[in-house]
């Protein structure tokens, strides 16, 4: 798949704001590919399909995952995080897309995982600092991927739990391990 069909694959699947989001994570990821430098190809498709499942219910999502029988612990998680493990399964079912490094991407960029790669980074990092995003501290993000990935990751993890814990939202181990292991660096 190229990245020409999975644009048209976002087109018929997301709504027209979730699409045009989806664009600008593609937008933000090889902008950050340019000081990175992972493979620009599998960058591209995750970060263009990361929301791939984003518009299902959630009886949907959550039928997607026991179908898939391997998500029994994200299915402990919030159940606005389940949209990205869900896309993972469907872009591979859907769409015939099997390499594991973007079928990852997608799945982490959520909640990120203790075993994130650049490439989940990159995904993440571009969902969280996209130009349309506007909260506190994502200026703060913005400043620190230019410089260190991990810092800028460390930084977004912060913010999320901080938001979470303030809502009383379920934090998800995988995010609060991943935020333990950038701390401890």
């Amino acid at each position: 798949m190229d990245r020409q069909m999975a644009i048209n694959a976002i087109r018929k699947k997301l709504k027209e704001s979730r699409f045009d989001h989806s664009i600008r994570v593609y937008e933000t990821a090889m902008k950050l590919n340019e000081i990175y430098r992972v493979d620009e190809e599998k960058l591209a498709l995750a970060s263009i399909l990361h929301d791939y499942a984003k518009n299902l219910s959630i009886p949907e999502t959550e039928q997607i995952l026991k179908r898939a029988g391997c998500y029994e612990k994200e299915l402990s998680y919030n159940s606005e995080v389940w949209h990205s493990y869900a896309g993972s399964e469907l872009v591979k079912t859907d769409l015939g897309i099997t390499d594991s490094e973007i079928l990852q991407a997608i799945s982490y960029h959520t909640t990120g995982n203790i075993s994130m790669t650049l490439l989940d980074k990159l995904v993440f990092i571009a969902d969280y600092i996209e130009p349309a995003r506007d909260f506190p501290g994502v200026e703060k993000v913005r400043e620190l991927v230019l410089v260190d990935i991990d810092k800028a990751l460390l930084k977004a993890l912060c913010l999320t739990i901080n938001f979470l814990l303030q809502s009383n939202i379920p934090i998800a181990i995988d995010t609060i391990e991943i935020y333990n292991k950038l701390v401890k660096k």
